[in-house]
């Protein structure tokens, strides 16, 4: 897994589009009724010389002011997108 354009498998559900935020890309979902602006973002482990080693996945939701995590250390990239 590498945070950058693409980084989530064809089998789940596509992002309605990417975002460069900071260093990475972002998937952006955006939720059906609401509006609501959902980003999916691996953290990198700073440590590993792998580039694709990814120990966890965070969903922020874009509020007004700021990105909000809305949940914690996600460990697959199944788990963070349903």
């Amino acid at each position: 897994m590498k945070n950058q354009y693409g980084f989530i498998p064809k089998r789940y559900r596509r992002p309605d589009r990417y975002r460069q935020i900071g260093i990475g890309w972002c998937a952006i979902y955006t939720h059906p009724v609401t509006g609501i602006e959902y980003h999916l973002q691996l953290w990198p482990n700073i440590l590993s010389s792998s580039r694709s080693d990814a120990p966890h996945i965070q969903v922020l939701r874009q509020d007004k002011d700021c990105r909000r995590s809305v949940s914690e250390r996600l460990t697959t990239i199944k788990a963070a997108v349903s």
